[in-house]
């Protein structure tokens, strides 16, 4: 993750050579470098279960704030986003509900953990509640994104699950997956939009999106150097049916369109090198890390909230709770080691 820090920092600089830097470089720039920095601080010194246990007790917590917050506020101040909730802290909608699909997996781990261990009556009764008040906001702030992302994290923290206690066929697993990406796909061509609106309205998740995302490939093809090299980070600012955009609603194409198609493989490619060694490796907790792994990706290929400021935090720590390790030595065991004197 270090590595991918550093390229972005590279990519970006390099950007500088050829594009004058827009309004929002530095910042788009620092959270980038935060949220890989961030990953490789949490995958030195914390174990997956520890950061398990962190997003749990993290999940449980923001519960009491946002219930806190529902409770001391009008209606109209609530849902002052267009008729969605929104809660100062968690960003847009949007931002909000994929937290809130990434809280709900990592409670229903939990809750599992819980029911067979005895004395935990109390904690297991809040990781309860706090699972289905997520469950709630993921509809109460209308995002199909976050709506999906739950479900395909869902569905395959149950298959592997299944398939690693010998209920379920490996068949299944995979049965499950395709079926949930057809929908998906089908979902964003602006498919069921009359059957789901009737459960979560529409959020822009159908053609608006293809638009935006046309709009910024064809950007990138105008010329050589920008294809390869890119705009710089917070380059985005198009207009899209009289609109002005400023995201790319999509982390995969954002990176293309900040560091071009050099930079972008480096990136990306240097990530999906680290899923695919963690993933060779043998390790318990194969369905909360394939999950999560499911339900962040997801959100990466149809938005940009996880990389939010208010998002950061949550995003590193799933990400590391992905790629770290179980059990085994750390750097952090090295580290904090004390020496004891050999008196023999």
């Amino acid at each position: 993750m270090l590595l991918c820090a550093s390229l972005v920092i590279i990519f970006s600089l390099l950007s500088l050579f050829f594009h004058s830097p827009e309004k929002y470089f530095l910042d788009e720039l620092g959270k980038l470098v935060i949220f890989f920095v961030g990953v490789a601080g949490l995958l030195s010194f914390y174990s997956s279960e520890e950061v398990l246990d962190f997003l749990s007790k993290g999940a449980i917590l923001s519960t009491a704030y946002i219930v806190f917050y529902l409770l001391t506020h009008s209606h109209q101040e609530i849902y002052s986003y267009g008729g969605r909730l929104q809660v100062p802290g968690f960003g847009s909608p949007n931002a909000l509900a994929t937290m809130s699909a990434i809280y709900s997996i990592c409670l229903l781990k939990r809750l599992r953990i819980y029911l067979g261990m005895s004395g935990r009556g109390g904690v297991t009764l809040a990781c309860l509640l706090s699972l289905f008040f997520y469950l709630y906001l993921i509809v109460a702030t209308s995002s199909r994104g976050g709506a999906f992302s739950f479900v395909l994290g869902f569905l395959i923290y149950v298959s592997v699950w299944a398939h690693e206690r010998k209920k379920l066929s490996l068949l299944f697993f995979w049965g499950g997956f395709f079926l949930a990406a057809l929908l998906m796909c089908l979902l964003m061509f602006g498919q069921f939009d009359g059957a789901l609106d009737r459960y979560i309205p529409s959020d822009g998740y159908g053609s608006g999106r293809l638009m935006i995302w046309e709009r910024i490939l064809n950007n990138l093809m105008e010329n050589v150097i920008d294809f390869l090299i890119g705009f710089g980070p917070g380059s985005i600012d198009i207009e899209v049916s009289g609109s002005k955009i400023i995201s790319a609603h999509s982390f995969f194409l954002s990176v293309f369109y900040y560091f071009g198609f050099l930079g972008g493989v480096s990136v990306l490619g240097v990530i999906g090198l680290s899923i695919f060694k963690m993933a060779g490796r043998s390790r318990g907790g194969g369905d909360i890390r394939l999950g999560i792994l499911f339900a962040v990706l997801f959100s990466f290929s149809v938005d940009y909230v996880l990389l939010s400021s208010q998002s950061l935090l949550t995003t590193a720590m799933a990400f590391s709770l992905v790629l770290g390790e179980s059990k085994g030595k750390r750097f952090s065991d090295a580290f904090l080691k004390r020496e004891v004197p050999n008196e023999s």
